[in-house]
């Protein structure tokens, strides 16, 4: 008798936490997406059922999928629940975070059934009812530059419509945005000012930037199409020349960046020898 009066309360819980979440979990204070600020997953309440899923996020600049981004563009993120069997209902939550996680960006024209909610002061994308749709497409729109490496982070419910979490389906993923320029000429014009004089350019194995302007700045480096393949710091620096090992670039066009506070000096550099 004691056996199935806790059986019963444990399923009039879980008919209770479904209801209670249906509308989303974030309004209830809750990060399901696998998130470093995460308090669970999607799929720890809604355990696999019928239902096998796995998710997919691509990022699109007008009708271009792009997996970089440039500093204050918008972008188009569309996320699919990818699914086996037949379920009748869906369920999304998604933040961005930068490498802080803090808040990344911003989300703009949120579909219907859906709303903006702020968690612990983190933007979520979060379900307000049920979807019957195994799609979400929203807008991103880019933070400042400077910013480094965003994560979009999300998970995905599929479920039988029952109302409670049993028989359901979840999954979390993750979508790494590199910070990035569209072209050449766009990684050239990042420029406001004058910080170093690039030496050893065409490049075997280092590059010099001398007559730097100040001692603390940060230096990126990248790609031609607009990938940051590397970055970091040089902090009080004695001399006013930095030598810079590119031994492992492969042939070819190169940017280099060096950022100190608002002040940003590009220039372009090409890599031989290899």
């Amino acid at each position: 008798m004691k056996k199935i009066l806790i059986n019963s309360l444990i399923m009039i819980f879980v008919i209770i936490l479904g209801f209670s979440f249906k509308s989303g979990v974030a309004k209830k204070g809750h990060d399901k997406t696998g998130s470093p600020l995460s308090n669970g997953k999607c799929f720890n309440c809604h355990k696999a059922g019928k239902f096998g899923v796995s998710l997919e996020m691509k990022m699109f600049e007008d009708s271009t999928e792009v997996e970089n981004y440039e500093p204050g563009h918008r972008y188009k993120l569309k996320f699919h629940i990818k699914h086996t069997g037949n379920p009748s209902k869906y369920g999304f939550q998604l933040t961005a975070l930068n490498q802080d996680n803090k808040s990344a960006g911003k989300f703009e024209n949120i579909p219907s059934g859906f709303a903006l909610r702020k968690l612990k002061g983190v933007d979520y994308i979060d379900h307000t009812s049920p979807r019957s749709l195994e799609f979400l497409n929203v807008d991103w729109v880019a933070p400042d530059s400077n910013l480094g490496d965003v994560t979009v982070y999300f998970g995905g419910i599929a479920a039988n419509g029952n109302e409670g979490t049993s028989g359901d389906g979840g999954a979390v993923n993750s979508f790494k945005i590199a910070e990035g320029a569209s072209s050449s000429k766009d990684i050239e014009a990042l420029s406001s000012g004058d910080l170093f004089v690039l030496n050893g350019n065409p490049a075997f194995g280092v590059i010099i930037l001398d007559n730097l302007k100040y001692s603390d700045f940060t230096y990126r480096i990248i790609s031609r199409d607009g990938r940051i393949i590397r970055k970091s710091k040089f902090e009080n620096q004695k001399s006013n020349t930095a030598i810079i090992n590119i031994s492992n670039l492969n042939n070819g066009l190169y940017f280099i960046q060096v950022i100190s506070g608002k002040e940003i000096t590009s220039k372009s550099f090409v890599v031989l020898g290899k």
